[in-house]
């Protein structure tokens, strides 16, 4: 999957520029700033060896957000972007993510799943 990636011409493959670094750290400064204020239920699904994002972060939101429905779940080895990752984290990723949504539903939705060749 990464391989097809980096082959992909339509994909950005040059490096970060400054104002869009500056701009990404400002805005995490005022996102941490408001964690508190976050009451809306959410999931989070982190790896473990994301070198993008530190899983300090979602810690962080998990821990000071004043919603009382939040979920962490951290995918040892795992990288960034869990849906491109290995067959197995791929689909336990997807599978959280579709039963953390339809256990939401109600209950008068049916339940769904995911199919097998993903």
């Amino acid at each position: 999957m990464r391989s097809r990636l980096k082959k992909d011409p339509l994909r950005y493959q040059g490096g970060i520029r400054a104002r869009w670094a500056t701009a990404m750290v400002e805005s995490l400064w005022r996102i941490e700033e408001k964690l508190e204020g976050v009451e809306w239920p959410f999931l989070v699904l982190h790896g473990e060896a994301d070198k993008l994002c530190s899983p300090e972060g979602s810690k962080a939101l998990v821990q000071r957000s004043a919603s009382t429905d939040k979920e962490l779940k951290v995918f040892p080895a795992a990288s960034h972007n869990l849906y491109l990752e290995v067959s197995e984290v791929r689909l336990e990723a997807l599978q959280d993510t579709v039963e953390w949504i339809t256990t939401r539903l109600p209950s008068t939705t049916a339940t769904a799943t995911l199919p097998s060749h993903m």
